[in-house]
């Protein structure tokens, strides 16, 4: 499958007209036009970036011999391990909550036996 015939199936695929693809892209409708019918050669890096950002494989979408993939996007397990990350900043920062105010009651307490120590000493 060449090139503008994998433009065009990609397009497709993600539902777009190609006046969509093109505000979501960036690129004028027109030439999403001539890219797909094989009229322009060069193809924008704005809809190179789009395309990859919409999860297609860029070595299918360029090499002729391969067919038009997308990449397979495992994001329970990053968001999974993302809230793992959170939960474990989360109960460190509580420790360190918790020993803040620890050292704050025994500064406290240790600033009250020192003025009762004091008063003891004035009487």
């Amino acid at each position: 499958m060449v090139l503008a015939e994998k433009l065009k199936k990609a397009r497709k695929l993600l539902g777009e007209t190609q006046a969509v693809a093109g505000t979501n892209s960036g690129v004028a409708q027109r030439d999403i036009s001539y890219l797909e019918a094989g009229k322009k050669k060069y193809l924008p890096t704005e809809y190179i970036l789009y395309l990859q950002k919409k999860g297609f494989d860029l070595n299918t979408v360029f090499d002729e011999t391969k067919e038009l993939a997308t990449i397979e996007k495992n994001d329970g397990e990053e968001v999974r391990v993302l809230k793992k990350k959170i939960e474990e900043q989360e109960e460190f920062i509580r420790l360190q909550k918790d020993a803040i105010a620890l050292r704050e009651r025994k500064l406290n307490d240790l600033e009250t036996r020192l003025i009762v120590s004091g008063k003891a000493k004035m009487v």
